[in-house]
């Protein structure tokens, strides 16, 4: 009776370990009505799953269609499957059972519906490698495109993507990457179809070795391809646009160099020689305007005069008249400014007392017109003879 108790006791502890909750699921999917090559995506969400916990989902593709699932050891909540339909038609679809284990044995299986998917079929002028869906395109290089060296090895790696396309039905690109004017290696192709987080993401990477013999330049290339829209039932252009390429010998680089150093010095010391135009000027133009702003006597206008001359390089001991015929001969004839330069001639030989108020007026008539000669003018002149 004893041993007959214990058998009991351990076997009611065993099938008390074995009892579990049934674990409750969500399944969702995309879309019934599809296109022959267009994404069905499936989630099935569980509900009562642990972090120690690991799922086995063993599906394969098959004739009917090309499947890809979501799932690791690391996340339990969520599963995405998608599938890819290479048949058309009414297709009934059972997916396997999904496996649950805790501590490394199966607990429990998940059993999944059957699901019935209308397949339209593909118009028979779309080819196997046009995409069903959108794809984008991108390019990289080992160096920068415009500062390639000939007889040097670079890699170029093109890359097409797809959300909830598939790899396989990219299209063929390569031939219009081809060019006479650089040499192409063997190209290696790569296919790569994986979830990141909750998409599907196809990529097709092209990894081509690039070398160039001698001095190169090959402009922006515009590769096409076209696509089948699964909304509009169209099918669509798209196009990516290349970087121009550029290689040259190193010598011809250090020839550049050179000459760009030389580029960047004479910029340098001109921009001296124009700053040191530009205050020279301004000072002398700020000299001006102090000696005719003080009517004491005549002095002080001729030295405005004379000053305003050497901006001009002009000669320095010139009377007013040859002042005057060099001003008109650049500025044209100002009939106020003879008549004011008359006046000022006159009271240089006057006998009597000099007249300030007439002399303040002559002198703004003069101040005027100096400043009438643009800035731009003076620093030319003061730059091409220093």
């Amino acid at each position: 009776m004893v041993n007959s108790a214990r058998i009991l006791a351990l076997a009611i502890v065993l099938l008390c370990g074995k009892a579990i909750a049934a674990i409750d699921h969500d399944f969702t999917i995309s879309d019934t009505q599809v296109w022959q090559r267009q994404a069905v995506l499936i989630t099935i969400s569980l509900k009562n799953t642990d972090k120690y916990s690991t799922l086995d989902w063993p599906v394969s593709h098959t004739s009917r269609y090309r499947i890809y699932t979501s799932l690791n050891q690391n996340s339990t909540n969520r599963i995405h499957a998608i599938l890819f339909f290479t048949k058309s038609g009414t297709q009934n679809i059972q997916l396997p059972d999904i496996s649950y284990s805790r501590g490394g044995r199966i607990q429990q299986t998940i059993s999944l519906l059957p699901v019935n998917i209308t397949v339209k079929t593909l118009p028979a002028y779309i080819p196997p490698t046009m995409p069903v869906g959108k794809i984008t395109m991108s390019e990289t290089y080992s160096a920068s495109p415009l500062l390639l060296n000939a007889n040097t090895f670079y890699q170029q790696d093109i890359r097409l993507s797809g959300i909830n396309v598939a790899a396989e039905h990219f299209p063929l690109i390569q031939s219009q990457l081809t060019s006479a004017a650089h040499q192409y290696l063997s190209t290696e192709t790569k296919l790569s179809n994986a979830f990141t987080g909750q998409d599907f993401q196809g990529v097709k990477t092209y990894n081509i070795p690039l070398s160039f013999p001698s001095f190169t330049y090959i402009s922006e290339q515009v590769i096409h391809w076209q696509y089948f829209d699964p909304n509009s039932g169209k099918i669509l252009n798209d196009h990516f646009t290349s970087s121009a390429i550029l290689a040259t010998p190193i010598w011809m680089k250090l020839v550049l160099i050179f000459l760009l150093l030389a580029l960047i010095y004479y910029l340098i010391r001109w921009s001296r020689r124009l700053y040191t135009s530009f205050i020279a000027v301004t000072r002398q133009r700020q000299q001006i305007k102090a000696l005719l702003n003080d009517p004491v006597d005549t002095s002080k206008t001729k030295q405005a005069i004379a000053t305003h001359a050497a901006l001009h390089h002009w000669q320095s001991n010139a009377s007013i008249h040859q002042w005057l015929e060099k001003y008109q001969q650049y500025n044209g004839i100002e009939t106020e400014l003879n008549t004011a330069l008359q006046r000022l001639d006159a009271l240089c030989y006057a006998n009597s007392t000099i007249n300030h108020q007439e002399l303040h007026q002559i002198n703004q008539t003069l101040l005027h017109y100096l400043h009438k000669v643009k800035y731009i003018r003076l620093i030319r002149h003061q730059l091409y003879n220093e």
